[in-house]
This record gives structure tokens, sequence and C-alpha cells, in this order.
């Protein structure tokens, strides 16, 4: 089991206009805006994790926090990202932020993602205005 964040926000508005760019200009402007916000939230989750400066050897528990693309689907086509843990990596993430019986939750996942909102999506913002700046570039040469 995974510690996951699904990002998604509502564009309708910036689609409008992204649309006039192209459909595939538009998929690429938003996708990368919403990586820049799982960026972010990432960020924060690493400073959030429980870190044990004492133990040298190994992986830690921050090392395990990745952004990865998420899976398209009739609901999602494109802008959705998750941030979360490589089970390979840090399989016991979910035992750390949940809890167990004996173990008390540590919830440095809801803390990161709740603390980097809205750097989150000013990063979002800025992110699709350079990947306009970026497209329209391309399309003027």
């Amino acid at each position: 089991m995974a510690v996951d964040v699904d990002l998604s926000f509502d564009f309708s508005e910036l689609q409008k206009i992204l649309t006039k760019l192209g459909p595939e200009l538009e998929k690429k402007a938003i996708d990368q805006a919403v990586r820049a916000g799982a960026k972010e939230i990432q960020k924060e989750i690493k400073k959030q994790a429980p870190y044990d400066s004492r133990r040298k050897s190994g992986t830690h528990l921050r090392d395990g926090v990745i952004v990865r693309k998420g899976r398209k689907n009739r609901r999602n086509q494109s802008g959705k990202h998750v941030v979360g843990t490589l089970s390979r990596k840090v399989p016991h993430a979910h035992l750390v932020n949940y809890g167990t019986v004996k173990l008390q939750p540590n919830r440095f996942f809801d803390r990161g993602f709740i603390a980097s909102k809205h750097k989150a999506q000013g990063a979002m913002i800025d992110g699709v205005g350079k990947a306009v700046v970026r497209i329209s570039r391309r399309l003027a040469k």
C-alpha cells in the first residue's frame, strides 16, 4: 500500500485559451504546469518526512517520495500527477503515515500537502505562463 496525493485542479478557463493553440500544445502546457505544482508538494513532503541522521546506510523515508504521471482514463485525459512513494524503496511509508497498533501516526504526507498547497498553485500558474510563452515562441518560428 502506497501513500499518494492526487493533484487535479479545474483549468476550464485556461483550457479555453490554450485550445486556440492546438490540442497537443494545450496538453503539454497543462502537463508541465501540474508537474511544477507537484514538485513543490514533493519538496514539502520530503521536509516533513521523519529523518534519522544517525542512520548512515540504506534509504530514508524522504528518499522514496516521488512525482509520477497519473494513468489516463476517461475522466483524466491530461493534467494529473501523483505525489507518492516508491513501495520498493520505502515499503513502510504508509505504516509511518497512518500508524499501526503499536505506532502512532505521523501524518507527514498530510502536513506536507497542506503546507505547500498555495506554493503549488503559484507554481502551476507560473508553469502555465512559461509554457504558453515557450509554445508561442515555437509557433512564431
